[in-house]
C-alpha cells in the first residue's frame, strides 16, 4: 500500500534514511544496492508517492514512510528538517544505539561495495561522521544565511514546476521578504547552540541522533525556520553543541574551506557546482576518487555509468568470494 511503513524486522548495520523527490526508478536502484540494511525513505509530499512504492515493491529491506508523516519539502527551506527528523524517528526503534543512521538522497549511489561501507563505519576510530565549521568563521555569504530571516517555505504558487514564472515570482517574494527582514532586530541564535555548516550527508550513531532530536527544541526549531538552506547547519548545530561534538574525524570543527559545503562532504564525491548529473563520460573522475558514495544521478543519463559500477561490484564480490573459497580449501 502507497505510504506503508513496515518495522517487522531489526537493523541490520547500518540502517539507511534517503530523501526522495524524484524519479522513482533510480531511488528504487538505490535502495537495492543498499540490501540487506533497512532502508527508509521520505517522498516529498508534493509528489505522488505511488511510483516509488510500485518500483521498489519487490524490495523487502524498504519502507516507505507514511503519508500522515511526509512533508512538503522546498528548496533551501526548513520543512527538508522536519522530513529528516521523521526519517531518524523511522530508525531509531530499529537501529542499536552504537549503529549508525546514514542520510542519504535520492540521487546519491554508492562509488564501492555497500558491504565494505558497512565495515568501515564499524572499524572507524571516530563515530560520528559528520564535518562542519563554525558560521561565525565562514565568509560573509554564510553569515548572511543567519544574520537575517529567509522564508524559503512561503509559496504563492506550491506546485510551480522548477524555472517557471511562477517559479521566479516564488523567488521575487523570498527575496523582497528577506530583505525587508533587515528593518527588524536580528536573529537571536538560541543559547547553546554554537551555528556550524557542512553537508548534511552524514553517519550518526543511533544515540547521537537521539540526543539531538531531544535538544531540538522549539526556539532550536523557531531560529532555523528561517534561516537559508537550515539542512546544512541544523544537524552540525545540535552536534557541535552537545556530548557528541568530538566524535568525528576532526574532534570538532574545521576551519572554513571556502564557499561551497562540497568541500566539506563526510563520505561523498560532489562536484563542486553541486548540480552536475553524473554519466559514463565521468567514469574516470569517480572511479579516481576514495569517497564511498557520490551525487547526483538519474535516468536515463546515468544509466550506463551505474551499470559499470554494478558490474564492477559483482566483480569485486565475485573475487572476494573466491579468495575465501580458496583460504577454506587450503586450510581444510
Amino acid at each position: 500500500m502507497p505510504g506503508q511503513t513496515a518495522c517487522a524486522y531489526r537493523s541490520d548495520v547500518p540502517t539507511f534514511v534517503v530523501l526522495a523527490h524524484e524519479h522513482p526508478t533510480q531511488v528504487a536502484r538505490l535502495a537495492a544496492r543498499l540490501a540487506p540494511h533497512p532502508v527508509g525513505v521520505h517522498v516529498n509530499a508534493r509528489t505522488d508517492i505511488t511510483p516509488f512504492v510500485d518500483a521498489a515493491r519487490s524490495l523487502d529491506h524498504v519502507s516507505f514512510l507514511p503519508d500522515d508523516r511526509r512533508c512538503q519539502v522546498n528548496w533551501a527551506g526548513f520543512v527538508a528538517i522536519l522530513a529528516i527528523k521523521a526519517l531518524y524517528g523511522w530508525a531509531l526503534p530499529i537501529t542499536e544505539p552504537d549503529d549508525h543512521v546514514v542520510l542519504l538522497s535520492g540521487s546519491d549511489y554508492p562509488l564501492s561495495s555497500v558491504a565494505a561501507f558497512a565495515g568501515f563505519l564499524r572499524r572507524s576510530p571516530h563515530r560520528q561522521h559528520l564535518r562542519w565549521f563554525a558560521v561565525a568563521d565562514g565568509t560573509p555569504r554564510h553569515r548572511s544565511f543567519v544574520e537575517r530571516r529567509h522564508y524559503r517555505d512561503v509559496k504563492v504558487f506550491p506546485r510551480a514546476p522548477r524555472h517557471s514564472l511562477p517559479a521566479k515570482v516564488n523567488e521575487v517574494v523570498h527575496r523582497s521578504m528577506s530583505h525587508a527582514s533587515r528593518l527588524w532586530p536580528p536573529p537571536v541564535v538560541p543559547d547553546g547552540i554554537v551555528l556550524s555548516r557542512g553537508s548534511p550527508w552524514s553517519a550518526l550513531t543511533a544515540d547521537c541522533v537521539a540526543d539531538l532530536l531531544a535538544r531540538a527544541t522549539p526556539d532550536v526549531d523557531r531560529f532555523f525556520a528561517h534561516t537559508f538552506c537550515p539542512d546544512e547547519m541544523y544537524l552540525h548545530s545540535l552536534v557541535a553543541s552537545g556530548p557528541f561534538a568530538t566524535q568525528n574525524a576532526a574532534g570538532g570543527a574545521e576551519p572554513c574551506p571556502g564557499p561551497d559545503v562540497a568541500d566539506m562532504s563526510n563520505f561523498h564525491h560532489i562536484h563542486r557546482s553541486l548540480d552536475k548529473w553524473y554519466t559514463i563520460a565521468d567514469q574516470a573522475e569517480l572511479e579516481a576518487s576514495s569517497q564511498w558514495f557520490f551525487r547526483k544521478v538519474r535516468p536515463p543519463s546515468s544509466n550506463a555509468l551505474l551499470d559499470h559500477l554494478d558490474a564492477r561490484d559483482a566483480r569485486d564480490a565475485c573475487d572476494a568470494r573466491d579468495a575465501r573459497d580458496a583460504c577454506d580449501a587450503r586450510d581444510a
